[in-house]
C-alpha cells in the first residue's frame, strides 16, 4: 500500500509527513492487500507558518474498489489525522463486509430442488 502525503502547493515538514504515514499505516495496515494506495492532503492551515489556533483540514482518499474520501477538521493536526484514518478503517471494514455478505433467500423462496412443506389444515 502506497501512502502519499501532500499539501496545497507548499512543503510539509518531515515530522508531519511521518505522523500522517504512521496514522494511516496503523489504521489501514490490515487492509493493505486490498488497497491500491492512500492519499493524504493536509489543508492550508496545516502547513508550515500557519497561525496558531487555526483549523487543520485532512482529506484522506482511499484508492480501492470503490474508492472513497474522508474529510476531518480539528484544531490539533494529530487528532484530525487519527480520526480520518480511523473513519477510513471503519468505512473500509463496512465495504468489505458488505462485499463478502452472502444474501439470504427471501421468505417463501426455497433452494432449487427442495420439496414444498406439507402443512396440516390448509
Amino acid at each position: 500500500m502506497k501512502v502519499e502525503v501532500n499539501a496545497a502547493g507548499q512543503a510539509i515538514e518531515p515530522g508531519v509527513r511521518e505522523m500522517a504515514e504512521r496514522a494511516v499505516l496503523l489504521a489501514l495496515g490490515p487492509f493493505a492487500p486490498t488497497l491500491a494506495g492512500v492519499r493524504v492532503r493536509i489543508g492550508e492551515a496545516g502547513l508550515a507558518g500557519a497561525l496558531p489556533g487555526s483549523q487543520y483540514t485532512v482529506m484522506l482518499r482511499v484508492e480501492s474498489d470503490p474508492g472513497f474520501l474522508v474529510i476531518e477538521r480539528d484544531a490539533v493536526l494529530a487528532s484530525a489525522l487519527r480520526r480520518a484514518a480511523q473513519r477510513a478503517r471503519r468505512s473500509l471494514d463496512r465495504l468489505l463486509s458488505r462485499a463478502s455478505f452472502q444474501g439470504v433467500a427471501a421468505a417463501g423462496e426455497r433452494a432449487t430442488g427442495a420439496r414444498p412443506s406439507r402443512r396440516r389444515g390448509r
